[in-house]
């Protein structure tokens, strides 16, 4: 494990966004390591206006990857992955891969979903339309 005096030395080139988003995600870094950051800041003296500002964009960061997060998809989307299954299956695997990207849980659920009602309803139009 670091040792603190040696992670202050590392943050030293650190701004003081980075230093106060370690803070506030203190659960996702080694103790020692939020240790040194609270030190760096508190040698700097970051005045309460300036952490209170970060931390408002911070918290404007993760309501927005929420919202990406739960984007639904659009009508046109839906129709595509309805009623066009192999340019629907192409877009799909495009699509799931931008969407993965982003983080968007919902519209990756919503897109194998349409597409499995899509093609489960061209197979079933098939097997009537031969009769079995």
């Amino acid at each position: 494990m670091p040792e603190v005096k040696d992670l202050i030395e590392k943050y030293q080139e650190y701004p003081d966004k980075k230093l106060i988003e370690m803070l506030r995600y203190a659960k996702d870094y080694i103790p020692q390591a939020v240790e040194a950051a609270q030190q760096i800041l508190d040698e700097r003296s970051i005045g309460q206006e300036e952490i209170d500002e970060i931390v408002e964009k911070l918290e404007q960061k993760e309501k927005e990857q929420l919202i990406e997060k739960t984007k639904p998809l659009s009508e046109e989307e839906k129709f595509l992955f309805l009623f066009i299954p192999i340019v629907g299956l192409i877009f799909l695997l495009i699509a799931t891969t931008d969407a993965q990207s982003k983080g968007q849980e919902k519209r990756i659920s919503e897109m194998w979903m349409y597409s499995g009602i899509g093609m489960g309803a061209w197979i079933l139009i098939l097997f009537l339309l031969n009769g079995f």
